[in-house]
């Protein structure tokens, strides 16, 4: 129901010289998070944000102070209002390592009119078209996540063409 993920204020809209990158996701090895945090590590001029909770949240930390990221890589167990959350987004990535069954969130922030960038491993992937309403990426690699978002991060009219095709 997209009407849960209304807001009642608006939001400034996010500087487009600095990206904005959201994850929602249990802090665990299979949701491939310190992935994503490699990945965006050699990106400049992005920020990325995680929401969620789990076993993993104090060696992601350590791979964020390792990669010198504690100023653009943030780690937060919750978030009041998820539509604000979303609609913050520029890009949203779900870098699953293995089997996830769908991966709503990627849906929810779809339907919001984000990017989404979804590994192979998330079953969302099979009802996606790659490079045309989502890209999705290999999972278990780095390299590909950061392909991927370096593509979006650097064709903002591609990134709006993915976006409404995916809230399509």
């Amino acid at each position: 129901d997209p009407t849960r993920f209304e807001t009642t204020t608006v939001d400034e809209a996010p500087s487009k010289e600095h990206i904005h990158i959201g994850c929602v996701a249990r802090l665990a090895q299979e949701k491939g998070i310190d992935l994503l945090i490699e990945a965006v590590a050699n990106i400049p001029d992005v920020s990325l944000s995680i929401v969620g909770m789990g076993r993993e949240k104090e060696s992601l930390q350590r791979l964020i102070r390792k990669h010198n990221l504690s100023g653009s890589v943030t780690l937060e167990a919750r978030k009041g209002n998820m539509g604000a959350y979303y609609k913050s987004c520029d890009i949203f990535v779900l870098p699953s390592r293995q089997h996830d069954p769908y991966g709503l969130v990627a849906a929810e922030a779809m339907m919001l009119g984000i990017p989404v960038i979804v590994t192979d491993a998330c079953g969302i992937a099979m009802q996606l078209a790659h490079a045309q309403d989502a890209l999705v990426a290999q999972k278990n690699s780095v390299s590909s996540l950061q392909d991927s978002i370096s593509v979006l991060v650097n064709d903002v009219p591609y990134r709006q063409k993915v976006a409404q095709a995916g809230q399509q």
